[in-house]
C-alpha cells in the first residue's frame, strides 16, 4: 500500500498555484504567501479531487480500519463512510478544504499496489 503524497493532486494537474509554488524554497516568505492561496481560495472542486482520487485508484479508508488493509485489501472494507465522505465534500467544496477535514476525521488516503 501506498500514502498520498502531500500535492500529488495539484501537481498532478498542474494547478498553476502548486506550478508557482514550485518554483520556491519550501516555507520560505514566498512560499508561505502563495501557499496561503491554497487554503484561501483553492481553484480544484472537492469534486475534481474525489474523481482524481478514483482515476488514480486511491481510496479514502478510515485510520482505524488501516490495519486490516495489508492482510484483506481495500475489498474488504464496509462502504459505511461513504455517506459521511460524500456530506463533508458537500460543505468543504474545495479540494484543500475537502483533504484537511477528512485527515481531521481520521481518514487516510492511500493506494494499493
Amino acid at each position: 500500500m501506498e500514502d498520498y503524497k502531500k500535492r500529488e493532486f495539484c501537481n498532478n494537474i498542474k494547478c498553476p498555484v502548486q506550478v508557482e509554488l514550485n518554483k520556491h524554497i519550501e516555507n520560505s516568505a514566498e512560499y508561505n504567501a502563495i501557499r496561503g492561496l491554497c487554503s484561501s481560495n483553492c481553484l480544484q472542486s472537492a469534486d475534481n479531487f474525489l474523481i482524481w482520487l478514483k482515476n488514480n485508484q486511491y481510496n479514502i479508508v478510515n485510520a482505524k480500519d488501516s490495519e486490516h488493509l495489508e492482510a484483506e485489501g481495500f475489498d474488504s472494507l464496509a462502504e459505511n463512510h461513504v455517506e459521511k465522505l460524500e456530506t463533508l465534500a458537500k460543505f468543504e467544496n474545495t479540494a484543500w478544504r475537502f483533504h484537511r477535514a477528512i485527515s481531521q476525521q481520521g481518514f487516510m488516503i492511500m493506494k494499493n499496489r
